[in-house]
């Protein structure tokens, strides 16, 4: 086996782990939506993801930085969850995705996390705000989504509203921005053997 098809095979492989961690942040993100929980399996199968990224990539690894970035969203995580911030899985999946992100990913993934954080903020405190009637405290397109609708008590708290925000739909967005950049840079990769 020559050199560049090893590469390419190996390649091939992290772009299929790359894969694996986005349809895991999908899942993600759809769980906290529907049942505003992150199953501990999906967090692990990102962390599993993740060293098998590693082990097949032919990019470096930045070890040190994926385990300091995933230390410090721990440390953050736990911080928030104490004051009731954040809920306990919501602080797996961001120490799950801060071991792909690295030192220099961190800054990308954070702001994207943030971003799309007020984004679905304001979102829910729109939607909490908006004149529904006692009768039919949910518009018929949002029957289908219980636990995503804030119900009749929390569309009167806009504060309520907020506790419950499904925050990991903004962490697996900041994932999918890392995934994204992870597997642009494993194409130019490819091309460049090719």
């Amino acid at each position: 086996m020559s050199i560049s098809s090893h590469i390419n095979v190996a390649t091939i492989l992290a772009m299929l782990a790359l894969m694996a961690f986005a349809g895991l942040l999908v899942r993600a993100a759809l769980e906290d939506l529907f049942e505003r929980r992150i199953p501990n399996l999906v967090c692990a199968g990102i962390a599993v993801c993740f060293f098998l990224y590693a082990w097949v990539t032919p990019q470096p690894v930045d070890w040190l930085g994926s385990f300091s970035v995933a230390a410090l969203a721990f440390c953050l995580g736990a911080f928030l969850f104490a004051r009731g911030a954040m809920g306990g899985g919501d602080v797996k999946l961001m120490t799950a995705c801060g071991l792909w992100c690295g030192f220099e990913l961190s800054l990308i993934f954070g702001l994207v996390v943030s971003l799309s954080g007020g984004l679905l903020a304001v979102l829910y405190l729109l939607m909490a705000s908006l004149p529904w009637t006692k009768s039919d405290p949910k518009p018929p397109t949002m029957r289908l989504l219980p636990a995503a609708w804030p119900d009749q008590k929390t569309s009167s708290n806009k504060k309520a509203a907020y506790d419950d925000l499904p925050y990991g739909i903004a962490i697996a967005a900041g994932g999918g921005w890392v995934a994204t950049e992870l597997f642009l840079r494993n194409i130019i990769i490819m091309e460049g053997i090719s």
